[in-house]
């Protein structure tokens, strides 16, 4: 459980510099060519619920009800959407 708990902060982490990413190119301060899309954050994110989802699924001490499984996944499922479809 300690190894899907660090890979959850770990991908928690990767999630926050690769969003922070995005708003500077966003805001037009520097121009980074792989960040210019939504893409990148998209897919992070969606795996960062993914791992939060399987954390809170098989490790009580995270989350107190088994809705967030449900809840991380279907987001997670929806944001994997968006990004193959295109939408933003």
């Amino acid at each position: 459980m300690k190894l899907l708990n660090y890979l959850m902060w770990v991908s928690f982490l990767f999630t926050s510099i690769i969003s922070i990413f995005t708003i500077i190119v966003s805001f037009g301060i520097v121009y980074i060519s792989e960040f210019s899309t939504f893409i990148p954050l998209e897919i992070s994110l969606s795996l960062s619920l993914i791992l939060w989802g399987i954390n809170c699924r098989y490790n009580q001490d995270v989350c107190y009800t088994k809705n967030n499984f449900y809840i991380s996944f279907l987001l997670a499922f929806i944001l994997l959407l968006f990004s193959i479809l295109g939408v933003y």
